[in-house]
């Protein structure tokens, strides 16, 4: 957008990261071998990750695939994410990564941080962020669209201004 003064979602997310270091919330990674069977699934899940590899194995599945996830922030059993990224990376962090620590035990409640529509695109000021921007009441409209039990975890969603 050249010649428009923008929010920088970097520096907004750096400026994040430093007040949550500075009040020890840390990233975490979230370690897991991936399987397709539901039945595999079920019983690999809550194991330590070093007896996952070993269960797939004993179980037919010759080379497990190793994954993980990381989250922003974590503390006390809450995940907080700082998104100001395009649509598709908060829908990622709502029904997956806060799914995925929730199911593994890590955290008991998600917490998604998102500008408000008002900072993507101000009527009353010469500032915005570039477009595709994910903004607070457009994903609390999504969540609420897919009913009460879905995505399954406590969430959070908290909107920002400037």
């Amino acid at each position: 957008m050249k010649g428009k003064m923008l929010f920088s979602p970097t520096d907004i997310n750096e400026a994040y990261r430093r007040r949550f270091r500075s009040h020890h919330w840390q990233s975490q990674v979230y370690s897991y071998y991936v399987t397709t069977s539901r039945v595999l699934l079920d019983q690999v899940v809550n194991l330590p990750l070093a007896e996952q590899a070993r269960f797939l194995k004993t179980h037919g599945i010759s080379s497990p695939i190793r994954s993980y996830k990381q989250t922003d922030f974590v503390k006390d059993e809450v995940a907080v994410e700082v998104q100001f990224g395009k649509y598709a990376f908060v829908a990622y962090d709502l029904f997956v990564k806060h799914v995925l620590f929730y199911s593994g035990g890590l955290i008991n409640v998600g917490v998604e941080v998102l500008p408000m529509k008002a900072m993507c695109q101000p009527t009353d000021g010469p500032r915005a962020m570039s477009s595709g921007i994910a903004y607070f009441e457009g994903e609390v409209y999504n969540v609420m669209r897919h009913g009460r039990s879905n995505p399954p975890v406590p969430l959070v969603i908290i909107g920002i201004m400037p």
